[in-house]
This record gives C-alpha cells, sequence and structure tokens, in this order.
C-alpha cells in the first residue's frame, strides 16, 4: 500500500562512467524487461526514454536572448539555471523505443538497446489502455534535482523513507489522508475489536465500511478521495498523498483538458501537498506541435491501441521557468492532517500536442507520482 523502499525505480550507471569518473558519452547499455500481462492486462507496451542532449553542445551565441538557459552540472548530469547572455541548449529529445501489443495470459521478454549514460534522463513504462494511473517511471539515480542540490534523487529517497525498508518510518511519511493508508487503519481498527475480549461488531462493520469506501478512492486517481475538495477557482486540483498523485478536473471530464486547442489558452492548478514530506510540480511539454512524428506501424488487427497513440520521437521542453516546490504538510495538536497548497498558473504560447497536452509530475519522487492531461 505504501512508498517502494528506496532505488525501486532508479537506475544507477555510474558503473559505466569513464576513467575521469563522468558519465559516458560511448558505453553501449541495454534495458530487459520481462512483462507478465494478467486478466484485463492488455495493453501496448510502451517504454519510452527521455534523453538530455550532450552535455557541451551549443547553438550558435547568435540564437541566444537575454532569458537563454545555461547547463549546470551536478554530479555528471544537466540541469538547467537562468543566466543573461548564454546560450540555450539544444531542444531535448525522447522516443518511443516500441509500442509493442501485449495479450492476457502471456509473457515477452524486450530487449532494448539504449543511448550512451550520458544522454539518459529517465524512462516511463506505460500502458496507453487507461493512463493514468498505468505508469511507471525509472529516474536517472545520479540526478540533481533541484538545481544545485547537493544530493542526487536515490539520496534524497533515502533521505526521507530510510536506506532500509522500514515500514513503520514510511508508514509515519504518508499522509493519513491516502486511501490506502485509511483502509490500513480501518483493517487495523476491525482487526482490534476481533480480538479484543468483548468485540464491538458494530464498530467492526463501521470500519470495514471505512474501508470499502477507501478502497474505491484508491481505485480512482481520476477523482479527489474523500476529504479533499476541489478548488472552484481553478481548472484542475492534484492532491500529493501516498507518494502519488490524485487529480480532478473542475468541470468533471476524465483526463483531458479540451479547453486547449490553440495558443494563449491558460491552465490554473491548485496543489495541495497531503503527505509529510517536501513534494515537487513539474509541467512538461511533449512535442506540442514540434518535431512529432511516429514510426511505428499501426496495431489495432491485434487489438491493440493503433500508432496514432504513439509518441513516435518528439523534443520536450519544460513549461515552467523553475519547478514549484511543496512544503510538508504537518499535523495539529488533534492530530489531523494541514496540508499545503499552491496555485500554479500557465499561459500555453502553442498548440498541444496530439497525443498528450501536457505532463505533470513529482521530480523528487517521480516513480508513480504522475498526473497527465490529454
Amino acid at each position: 500500500y505504501f512508498s517502494r523502499c528506496p532505488d525501486v525505480s532508479y537506475l544507477d550507471l555510474s558503473a559505466l562512467n569513464g576513467a575521469d569518473g563522468s558519465p559516458s558519452t560511448t558505453a553501449e547499455w541495454t534495458i530487459t524487461y520481462t512483462i507478465d500481462v494478467l486478466s484485463r492486462g492488455k495493453d501496448d507496451f510502451a517504454p519510452m526514454t527521455v534523453y538530455f542532449d550532450h552535455p557541451d553542445f551549443h547553438p550558435p551565441q547568435h540564437l541566444c536572448d537575454g532569458s537563454a538557459m545555461e547547463p549546470a552540472v551536478h554530479g555528471g548530469q544537466r540541469q538547467f539555471q537562468t543566466q543573461e547572455n548564454k546560450p540555450p541548449p539544444v531542444p531535448n529529445v525522447a522516443m518511443d523505443q516500441t509500442f509493442f501489443p501485449i495479450q492476457e495470459g502471456t509473457r515477452t521478454v524486450l530487449r532494448l538497446k539504449m543511448a550512451p549514460p550520458a544522454y539518459f534522463n529517465l524512462t516511463y513504462t506505460w500502458g496507453w489502455r487507461q493512463h493514468p494511473p498505468r505508469v511507471q517511471v525509472m529516474e536517472n539515480a545520479n540526478k540533481h534535482f533541484p538545481p544545485g542540490n547537493p544530493i542526487n534523487l536515490y539520496e534524497q529517497e533515502v533521505d526521507v523513507f530510510g536506506a532500509v525498508r522500514n515500514v513503520l518510518k514510511i508508514r509515519e511519511k504518508i499522509s493519513d489522508l491516502s486511501p490506502a493508508k485509511r483502509m490500513w487503519a480501518a483493517f487495523n481498527a476491525a482487526k482490534a475489536q476481533l480480538e479484543s475480549a468483548a468485540p464491538d461488531y458494530a464498530v467492526c462493520l463501521i470500519a470495514i465500511k471505512e474501508a470499502w469506501c477507501s478502497f474505491q478512492d484508491w481505485k480512482d486517481r481520476n477523482h479527489l478521495p474523500r476529504g479533499a475538495d476541489v478548488d472552484p477557482e481553478t481548472d484542475l486540483t492534484l492532491l500529493y498523498v501516498n507518494n502519488t498523485i490524485y487529480g480532478q478536473l473542475r468541470d468533471g471530464g476524465w483526463n483531458d483538458f479540451p479547453k486547449w486547442r490553440t495558443r494563449a489558452a491558460q491552465l490554473k492548478v491548485t496543489l495541495v501537498n497531503g503527505d509529510y514530506y517536501k513534494r515537487g510540480y513539474l509541467n512538461i511539454d511533449f512535442g506540442g506541435a514540434r518535431g512529432w512524428e511516429s514510426q511505428f506501424k499501426p496495431t489495432q488487427k491485434l487489438g491493440g491501441s493503433g500508432c496514432q497513440f504513439s509518441f513516435g520521437r518528439f523534443y520536450w521542453s519544460v513549461n515552467l521557468a523553475k519547478p514549484v516546490m511543496r512544503d510538508p504538510a504537518a499535523r495539529d495538536a488533534a492530530g489531523n492532517t494541514i496540508t499545503t497548497k499552491h496555485k500554479v498558473f500557465i499561459t500555453y504560447n502553442f498548440e498541444p500536442s496530439r497525443r498528450l497536452r501536457f505532463y505533470q509530475f513529482d521530480p523528487l519522487h517521480h516513480d508513480v507520482a504522475v498526473y497527465s492531461l490529454h
């Protein structure tokens, strides 16, 4: 129910570093996926890798302006900071590495060759039948975020949850508003009654009802769980609990944003952190109207989603001037959770991608903390 132990969703490629300790620009490596498909798991498997540019490569100086971004190197990986009159980085590239139909009751083994480690940012593994929540991210463990942070992503995860899996410590960091934690509390309340000398079965029934309602909340990340309110003044409310993200659109709907069809559309998002550790927010463009192409054949004949749902290859960019960092939630004297809130307004000056309007995630604890709108 709770956060995965540290390093589950990280890839540490430091063993491939060059003699000077920096990430290699020539080393070859592969990722092997073993995919077991259970009941109702039929989908198109699409691992998508996001790459950094070469750390030393810049466009000509005459293409720069006063608000350009310059790469800063931390732990061998590029992060970005604003500096005047410096060359911006070349647009970063990302791509679906395959778009493979997988069937119920089968095991599929895929071996995918990767670009050299110096370019590696992260890899998404997802299925398109329902997204979110069918997505998980393997991050580069040696990235430092936000820029200038002296510890890398893996060390940040350890700092929050510990280097050794400690269920009690993990549970304490997870919000009491989390549906998974509420299920756990309800089952334990019922168990305590049943094991008491004079069990109160009415109390047990109330606890089981609470567990059932929390289970319904847990199954649907496209609606906020009970106790969390949608902000009527913004388009979307995101709730950070249980090391993931629940979201709900003010005007209803699944996980799309039809308001944005042409440039100058504005997105208003309310961020609510219910977990008892720091969370972050980034809003990413996966292609827009630029550089998008699909190199995969249709899969409809095999029961797949079809190549129109593939990202193919594209350039990605960040839609925010800087990441939004949210302070941890706290508990008051009565033990009630006091969330922290922040509002983000974004005006898009380009047309959206046909596949995904924008991608939102927590860059500090990425894994399954994802909420994208189509």
